[in-house]
């Protein structure tokens, strides 16, 4: 089914997706749409949301210090870091839609659009070094 998620400004927005079950690209999950979805820094900005995809990634090894960060205010993803494999955004007209592959580079699953974050302007760097979206 796909859910609708109207999050409120102030208060910790978390969108937690859960494997159910091993068929399907996420577990049984359609597409979700997140309305007032804020980007900022997780823990600091006290509006911005966050993702946490832990359970859908599978084989995914990131290393201890995430995979992104900011190198002279923008973000970048890790050269080293295979997450592009696993994850990209694609920006369809207003709207940041998030695509998930839930295998990176294996065969059993194709990137499959996961979540659109309505109103937004964003890329996975960015996401990722303001700690948005939960990897492990």
């Amino acid at each position: 089914r796909n859910d609708h998620y109207s999050l409120a400004a102030g208060v910790v927005n978390a969108i937690i997706f859960r494997r159910l079950g091993a068929v399907g690209a996420f577990g049984g999950k359609c597409r979700d749409t997140a309305m007032g979805f804020s980007i900022g820094r997780f823990g600091v900005d006290a509006d911005a949301g966050r993702i946490d995809l832990r359970e859908l990634l599978i084989g995914y090894k990131g290393d201890a210090d995430g995979a992104a960060h900011y190198v002279d205010g923008r973000a970048e993803i890790d050269p080293a870091d295979r997450i592009e494999s696993y994850l990209q955004i694609r920006q369809e007209g207003n709207n940041a839609v998030l695509y998930l592959d839930r295998d990176g580079d294996g065969d059993a699953f194709d990137p499959t659009a996961l979540l659109t974050l309505n109103d937004v302007e964003t890329d996975l760097a960015e996401l990722l070094a303001n700690e948005q979206i939960v990897l492990y």
